[in-house]
């Protein structure tokens, strides 16, 4: 396909509100229903899932609220659709009552357990990347090394980890 071509078969949403972002989260719910360029959507693309929320909400106690909500709504149509939904989130650091700091998932525990799969991605240099397989009803842990050139993508290593 020509990139004029692939463009067309994108739709982009950008809410600048918790409440915009709710509502796209509900457009998406009757969107899906319709062909979009007489083409069935294959997938959805959250970028990202804990920014809408934690920007908005000072009080940590009713985050869950929401993130269960848009959760609960993003598996209702990639079931009854079929459709595969990507989610970014992003990695906080936490730190215990003796100090110690840890990474965590943004909107905590229960936002890292509810997905299927779950993936890592980190940058290891200027155009050197790479994406680890950490949670899979299916799969086996597996992290892939790839780069990023002018040229595409191509894979460098993979390897699996025992789990």
């Amino acid at each position: 396909m020509e990139e004029s071509e692939v463009l067309k078969n994108i739709q982009l949403l950008s809410p600048s509100s918790l409440d915009e972002f709710l509502e796209a989260i509900s457009y998406l719910k009757e969107a899906v229903d319709i062909s979009y360029n007489g083409k069935q959507v294959k997938v959805i693309i959250i970028d990202s899932l804990s920014m809408p929320i934690i920007c908005s909400i000072d009080d940590p106690s009713i985050r869950p609220i929401y993130f269960s909500k848009v959760l609960h709504d993003l598996n209702y149509i990639a079931i009854k659709h079929d459709i595969a939904i990507v989610i970014t989130n992003e990695i906080v650091t936490h730190s215990d009552k003796d100090g110690n700091s840890s990474y965590a998932s943004a909107g905590g525990h229960y936002v890292s357990e509810v997905v299927f799969n779950k993936l890592e991605s980190t940058r290891i240099s200027d155009d050197k990347f790479a994406i680890r397989l950490l949670k899979s009803p299916i799969m086996p842990e597996i992290s892939v090394t790839f780069l990023i050139t002018g040229d595409g993508v191509r894979s460098v290593e993979s390897f699996r980890h025992k789990v």
